[in-house]
């Protein structure tokens, strides 16, 4: 995380609208310190208030406080055994959200999801071993930041630490609900690099979701991010 986002982020006020059992646990994690753990930011002060109609007019005219209705965050089914960090794990998401970038979110997506980072020049890259068969191939995701909504994502596929060629008649395909981004990508027996993006302006906003599917010899992998 960027220092200017950094600064930005410090004074942020959220309000959490719902029931009493959800805000509960969260200050059972605020108080053992789990919670800015979970959030990764720091946490001056935890608060219950009434939330009242009457405050909408005076909450439109002070930017900086969020609004997070954690009513309508779907909880985990989760065992009395299971840790209550898990429990509100969709409502950490949320707040998670408001608070940090965009970027920040894929960064840390991508490390929840295995993958490590990648020496590329200069760049913010990082990188993930795909089993197929008994080849070892790598999926290499580049961010840059256009802003707090906007990411553009560069992908390649390589060989397992960049050595020897990808195995032959792989197929690559990166798409949504909607259908393919671009058209997929096929290796031959020299291919030692596949570059999905190239050409193209690969741009992720706030709740975009894709999925890379990985085809060779019948068998297929899909990928799907941010999970």
């Amino acid at each position: 995380m960027s220092d200017q986002v950094n600064t930005k982020n410090q004074n942020i006020t959220i309000k959490l609208k719902g029931n009493y059992q959800m805000f509960d646990q969260l200050c059972g994690l605020y108080e053992s310190g789990e919670l800015e753990k979970a959030l990764g930011i720091s946490i001056l002060e935890l608060e219950a208030f009434s939330f009242k109609k009457n405050t909408t007019e005076q909450e439109e005219i002070v930017p900086e406080v969020k609004i997070v209705d954690i009513a309508k965050v779907p909880p985990n089914t989760m065992t009395d055994q299971e840790s209550a960090i898990a429990t509100i794990s969709p409502i950490i998401e949320t707040i998670k959200n408001e608070v940090n970038s965009l970027f920040d979110f894929w960064l840390d997506r991508l490390g929840n999801q295995g993958f490590k980072t990648a020496a590329l020049g200069n760049s913010t890259s990082r990188k993930k071993v795909i089993q197929l068969n008994q080849h070892l191939i790598e999926l290499i995701f580049t961010i840059d930041e256009i802003n707090d909504t906007e990411i553009r994502i560069y992908l390649k596929i390589r060989p397992q630490n960049g050595k020897g060629y990808l195995p032959e008649n792989l197929i690559v395909s990166v798409f949504d609900e909607e259908g393919e981004f671009f058209p997929s990508q096929k290796t031959n027996h020299q291919t030692n690099i596949l570059d999905l993006t190239v050409g193209h302006s690969f741009i992720c906003k706030n709740n975009d979701y894709f999925k890379i599917s990985f085809t060779l010899n019948k068998i297929t992998v899909i990928e799907s991010f941010p999970e």
